[in-house]
């Protein structure tokens, strides 16, 4: 499988659209467990597609964590793959959405995943909803990635 040049600040900008987490907190030090997977899964594809990356590379380009934090993250996140199906299926989202992104990536737009990659992802139960209104209305280009959710897992 040729995988075509993506920069690690994309994939975490891919990241940021799929949980639905700030840029800022996924580049940050807090080291809260919903940010941290994340980080995790963004180190993991980062490594699996772009193996020619160096540890202190991908570091300094997700927020200047250490070299050693990224070989936790990495290790880490494949005993989640493991486990969690969950995280399995943000990793294999994420994937697939630096595999499957058009040639030309226009920076300025919001990134949006196709529709064969939203059908991939968790169901949302109810009870999740609170809160959410607040927090969809804090990033850009949220409520047409929300809406394409809708569509399609209506769709399937």
């Amino acid at each position: 499988m040729k995988v075509r040049h993506v920069s690690t600040a994309d994939v975490v900008r891919m990241a940021s659209h799929i949980s639905r987490i700030p840029v800022d907190d996924l580049t940050s030090k807090c080291r809260k467990r919903k940010f941290a997977r994340v980080r995790f899964a963004i180190f993991y594809v980062v490594r699996e597609l772009y193996p020619s990356r160096s540890f202190p590379m991908i570091a300094a380009q997700c927020g200047g964590w250490d070299h050693s934090s990224i070989i936790h993250g990495i290790n880490r996140a494949a005993e989640l793959c493991e486990t969690d199906e969950n995280f399995k299926t943000l990793v294999s989202s994420l994937r697939e959405m630096v595999i499957g992104l058009p040639k030309v990536v226009d920076r300025s737009a919001p990134i949006r995943p196709t529709a064969e990659t939203l059908a991939k992802l968790p169901k949302k139960r109810e009870h999740e909803d609170s809160g959410f209104k607040d927090q969809r209305l804090r990033h850009r280009g949220s409520m047409l990635l929300i809406d394409a959710i809708r569509q399609a897992r209506a769709a399937a």
